[in-house]
């Protein structure tokens, strides 16, 4: 049986469960293929921050996990980004920052609600390169992003240090501010060290696997001024500006409601 890394109470009943060859475990609970609640194919892609993840639906609510490594000994768990552990459909695990075109091997597990576990077979993947065609940021290039420069003055909520407000403006895919349920109330400022010549906003909405957390709209306001409310997306969205000023606030104007916040914010010069 291959050593995993034990970090979750659904992984080791997972584990025990794997052990007894899809016999009943002790619970009375059988171990079903992941693949009969599976819709479509698992699919890795690497973000522009050079993070792999592992893009899954399942047609019920599972809390899910990979379990990866270079050799089928394994050695590496990642699990949905989902900050209360909870189950859902939408499952997108990160699992950093692999080598590009290496192969990994992985195992996929899941258990729902019911007590229910769900185990893959052995598999391997091709660690992807980043696809600059599919990059969601194409429509800042050209722009220099001068947020990383800026500090946060002000912010609604945060979650917990993990899903801190300074992680909007650093430039990693992989990490996020989120608020601690401020749904439409959501909001982020930030100082530029010096009045600038702004030229757009972008801004990246997070969102959680259940639909929650998702923000629909923003409104922009610089140096007080309020600039108007946009539309925004799942991906990056650019908002065109010709504005100067020092203090950026992003407010959420619209959302599906609960832990809203941003995985970046960015503020562009040119």
């Amino acid at each position: 049986m291959p050593r995993l890394l034990v970090a979750t109470l659904a992984l080791v009943l997972a584990l025990s469960a794997c052990a007894s060859g899809g016999e009943t475990t002790g619970v009375d609970q059988t171990v079903l293929p992941i693949d009969d609640i599976v819709v479509g194919e698992e699919t890795f892609v690497r973000d522009v921050s050079g993070n792999v993840r592992l893009e899954l639906e399942t047609n019920i609510d599972v809390a899910c996990q990979i379990v990866f490594g270079e050799t089928p000994e394994y050695g590496i768990l990642a699990v949905d980004d989902d900050m209360q552990g909870g189950a859902h459909t939408d499952h997108s695990p990160n699992l950093g920052q692999l080598e590009p075109g290496r192969t990994y091997h992985y195992v996929l597990q899941g258990s729902d609600a019911a007590g229910n576990l769900y185990r893959s077979e052995p598999r391997t993947f091709v660690a992807p390169e980043v696809d600059l065609a599919a990059d969601p940021r194409a429509a800042a290039a050209g722009r220099t992003n001068v947020a990383p420069t800026a500090t946060v003055s002000g912010v609604s909520s945060e979650f917990s240090t993990a899903f801190a407000a300074a992680n909007a403006i650093d430039g990693d895919l992989g990490t996020e501010w989120s608020s601690a349920g401020d749904g439409d109330d959501a909001f982020i400022e930030l100082d530029l060290p010096q009045p600038t010549p702004i030229t757009g906003v972008g801004f990246w909405t997070r969102a959680m696997g259940d639909g929650t957390a998702i923000i629909e709209s923003i409104r922009i306001l610089v140096d007080g001024t309020d600039l108007g409310t946009f539309p925004v997306g799942r991906d990056l969205t650019v908002v065109d500006l010709d504005v100067t000023g020092q203090r950026v606030r992003v407010e959420a104007a619209t959302s599906t409601g609960g832990n809203t916040g941003a995985v970046e914010v960015e503020v562009y010069v040119d």
